[in-house]
């Protein structure tokens, strides 16, 4: 079973994650601040099955991520 964790992308943004499947990066968390109807928080996968997109909570963003990120 593969070990999700998150690391904080800055120090003056709280909300920007890089997203680890077992110590190596695979895609990006953060919040745009701006909900124009897609949601806020933005999620990008950078292995696996590539893509990216918006998701209305944290935890919805975070599973996108780990759908597609291998």
């Amino acid at each position: 079973m593969p070990r999700w964790t998150r690391l904080q992308n800055w120090t003056d943004r709280q909300e920007d994650w890089t997203i680890r499947r077992d110590g190596q990066p695979v895609g990006r968390v953060y919040d745009n601040g701006f909900d124009g109807g897609a949601g806020r928080w933005v999620w990008a996968v950078q292995s696996g099955e590539c893509g990216m997109g918006f998701s209305h909570t944290f935890e919805e963003a975070l599973e996108e991520v780990r759908k597609r990120g291998r």
